[in-house]
């Protein structure tokens, strides 16, 4: 028997993949080197920060993902992916 109460089961829409990122732009700054970054695969955008040239950069900003260009504007809308170590 089915409730009428339940909710519906969300479907992923986008499928999950490691992403390759390429740098777009880096700008050097008081705290390291800001990198914008860019997935070959995808397109989703992310700012990273390299504090040392011997370390892993360190995400800075939430993933943003390209979802549909507006004909009428010269934006892109974006959604935001949420990263695990951002604060909401």
């Amino acid at each position: 028997m089915t409730s009428l109460h339940t909710l519906p089961i969300p479907h992923q829409t986008a499928r999950i993949h490691e992403h390759a990122w390429t740098a777009d732009s880096r700008h050097p700054t008081s705290e390291g080197v800001v990198v914008y970054v860019r997935c070959a695969e995808c397109g989703t955008h992310r700012v990273d920060l390299e504090t040392h040239p011997q370390r892993p950069a360190t995400a800075l900003s939430a993933e943003f993902v390209r979802t549909r260009r507006d004909e009428t504007s010269d934006r892109d809308d974006v959604s935001v992916v949420r990263h695990p170590r951002l604060l909401p």
